[in-house]
This record gives structure tokens, sequence and C-alpha cells, in this order.
């Protein structure tokens, strides 16, 4: 055990550690069984997206025991492996996120700005290929101070400083943080101009095209909370170890934990701002499985265009979707219906 920590301290950090790797996974699970589950839902090609940032959260949550076990026992700091071994944890929980925030970017800038060719540019294909090179980019990153570091038996591990080299920091880590901050404020910013014209253009149309925009708006903001809580629970990281170059080791354990909470942050927004993750989550937590189709299920704007006879009004209630005709008509709907739980 540490010479230089009280017990309490420890047990403190101990219960931390182990209720937010708890809260971590629990969270993404749980979101990655109502995409699987969910037929509508894992049809939906931007959900694929949120798979695999999920996939890097639980990926982080599952790294937490071994930063708690470095923080606990003070000798692994003289060993250089796993000294860089934890470095390489914490900047590939990072990378990785980002490649797949850029991913999302990329899929609803496509979405909302090029709508008519949505599916002829964003196909399973080039979704596929985007998450992989995402994750190959983060993996080469991340492997990178495997064999580029400092590591001497002076300074040990006591600063991620100390190990990495400065060109490592200032020409790769800062500018891919930056990277994310800038090109999602540029993206958004043309992706929120674009959906605002939407609005002008379409406050006189049908309610079906005025439907799909607010969709898209909404779709927007949830992406934009989390990049936004992404930026702010990894900002005070970058800010205090790699820009200022603190060496307080509690500084250091501190601004690492709210990093490693912003991966168990993400699915508390789907459940928030989406009905529809919340009531898939809502029947995965009674433990029976979502069944039938969903309305507006997906995780973006995904309207479908459906021909009925009668005039068709839909009434939301908590667990179905009430349809009555009343003559006979010909209506454009997004027609499905929300989901059942079974044991």
């Amino acid at each position: 055990m540490s010479a230089t920590l009280p017990l309490y301290v420890l047990i403190l950090a101990g219960v931390v550690d182990g209720l937010l790797m708890l809260f971590v996974l629990c969270g993404n699970v749980l979101t990655i069984c109502a995409v699987k589950l969910s037929r509508k839902l894992s049809a939906v090609l931007s959900n694929q997206f949120i798979l695999s940032l999920a996939l890097s959260d639980i990926m982080v949550a599952i790294s937490l025991p071994y930063h708690f076990v470095f923080f606990m026992e003070g000798g692994l700091h003289a060993n250089s492996v796993f000294c860089v071994l934890r470095i390489v944890l914490t900047i590939l929980g990072c990378a990785s996120s980002i490649g797949n925030l850029i991913g999302i970017a990329l899929d609803r800038y496509v979405a909302i700005v090029y709508p008519l060719h949505y599916g002829r540019f964003m196909t399973k294909k080039v979704a596929v290929a985007i998450i992989i090179t995402g994750w190959a980019v983060s993996i080469v990153i991340s492997l990178l101070p495997s064999f580029w570091n400092q590591w001497n038996e002076t300074d040990r591990c006591v600063s991620i400083n100390k190990v990495l080299p400065n060109e490592y920091i200032n020409f790769v880590l800062i500018p891919m943080f930056l990277m994310v901050l800038i090109g999602m404020f540029v993206v958004y910013t043309r992706i929120w101009k674009e959906a605002t014209g939407h609005a002008r253009r379409l406050r006189n149309s049908t309610s079906y095209q005025y439907g799909k925009m607010w969709n898209d708006s909404k779709s927007v903001q949830v992406v934009l909370l989390i990049i936004g809580c992404f930026s702010v629970c990894w900002l005070p990281f970058f800010i205090s170890i790699l820009i200022m170059k603190l060496e307080s080791r509690l500084i250091y354990e501190i601004t690492l934990r709210l990093a490693i909470a912003n991966s168990g942050i993400n699915p508390i927004i789907y459940a928030w701002k989406n009905s529809n993750f919340r009531q898939i989550f809502a029947c995965l937590l009674r433990c029976r499985l979502p069944t039938g189709l969903y309305y507006n299920a997906s995780f973006i704007t995904n309207y479908t265009t459906a021909k009925r006879t009668g005039n068709v009004r839909f009434v939301r209630e908590e667990q179905c979707v009430q349809i009555e005709r009343d003559g006979i008509a010909t209506v454009s709907a997004s027609i499905e219906t929300l989901p059942e739980c079974k044991v």
C-alpha cells in the first residue's frame, strides 16, 4: 500500500472508483442492449455510431480498476511498463471518443445539410469505414508513447509530462483535443444555420415536413450536449496536466476521474432527450425485452412515408399509439408503434 496516503483516502478513492465504474458500465451496456434488442433502433444507421461510442466508454470503465491500483500502489510508478500502459489507456479512451464524435458529426452534417442524398452518401459501408478509421487512428495515437517516451528512473511516473515528450503533447495530444472543439463548432454552426433555414421555409408547410425539421433540430441538440459534456469533462485534464503542466498527483487523479465520468453521461442524455431510448431503457430495467415497432425510434430523424386510407390522427400515450379514422383520405406520415415489453 502507498506509504504517502492515509488509509481513509484510499478507502474513499476505492468507493468513488467503484461507483464510477458501475455508473459507466451500466449506462453503456444498457445503451448497447437497447440498440441491439430493438429492431428499429438497430436498423437505423446513425445508431451504429452510438454503439461505437458506447463501446469506447465501456473500455474506459474497464480500465478504471487499473488506474485505482496504480493510485493505491506507489511501487508501480517505478515500473516503466505499468507507467506507460496507464498513459496509453488514458489517451486511448480520449482519442476513441473523439473519433466517434467526429463520426457522429459527419453523419449529422450529411443528414441535415444534404437530406436528399443521405442514403447515397452515408451507406452502411461508409459508416463502418468511418468507425474503423476512427478506431485505427485512435489506437495508433495512443500506442505512440509505448515506444516514444522519456521515462527514467529519476522522474519515474510522477507526472505524465515527465513521461511524454513535449513534441507529442504539443503536436499530437493538444491539437487532437482542439480539433474536436474547433471542428465541431464549425460543423454544427453550419448544421444549425441549415436547420433554422428549414424552420423558416417549412413553418407553413405540411405537418410531416415540419415534424421532420423539428426532429432534426432535436437530434442536433442531443449531439451538441454530448460534445459539450465531453469538452467540459476533459478540458480540466488537458489544461491542468498537459498545458499548465501541473505535477500535483491529487489534481491528476481528480481531473482524470472527471474525464472518465464523461463516459457515463451519454446514456443519461439519450434517455433525457429521446423518448424511445427512455422507454426501451425502462423495459430493460424491468428485465423485459422491447418488442414491436417503434414510433420515431431512431436517434436521429428517420421518417418513412406511409400511405393509409383514412384521416389518421395520432394520440400518443405512454405505451401505445391510438389511430383514429374519420373519413377517407390519403395521408403521408411516419406510422410506427411505440415499444411494448415482454418477459
